[in-house]
């Protein structure tokens, strides 16, 4: 168990760390490594949505911490809603930031955001439209509709 929640921590790290420090130094902005890691480190935080599905509807009252380094809860729950992996929210982030005049934080953001969700979409079975949140709202995130046999 502990193997594998090291590889999940350092799977989306070095992505986002590499991608924040090269911006960082392009744009002479030490923000950006800030940005590389939250869009594209921590939007796993959103497994906690899911996580808080099971065990307030499938599994009451039993916390297993090590379901969350396995991800078996999206099949016990038979919903994939992790709302922050979305294609539509890496490209709203890149279009409010670069509004608003941060380029730098625009950029960053949204490829660490894509490279995040590109990693998952190769690393695991998802269906090629799984990562679009509107794709999953319309099939009510339907754990069949999101991953492929």
């Amino acid at each position: 168990m502990i193997r594998a929640a090291l590889r999940l921590l350092v799977d989306h790290l070095t992505p986002a760390l590499i991608i924040g420090g090269l911006a960082s130094w392009w744009f002479q902005d030490w923000r950006l490594i800030g940005v590389g890691l939250l869009t594209g480190w921590l939007i796993d935080a959103d497994h906690l949505v899911d996580f808080a599905y099971f065990l307030r509807h499938r599994n009451p009252g039993a916390f297993d911490c090590s379901m969350l380094t396995t991800g078996a809860y999206f099949r016990l729950n038979g919903k994939v809603i992790v709302p922050f992996h979305s294609w539509e929210l890496a490209l709203l982030w890149a279009l409010v930031w670069s509004w608003a005049g941060e380029i730098g934080i625009a950029m960053t953001g949204s490829l660490a955001w894509m490279a995040h969700l590109i990693h998952d979409q190769l690393s695991y079975r998802v269906t090629p439209l799984g990562y679009f949140f509107l794709y999953r709202a319309k099939h009510c995130f339907d754990y069949a509709g999101f991953c492929s046999k």
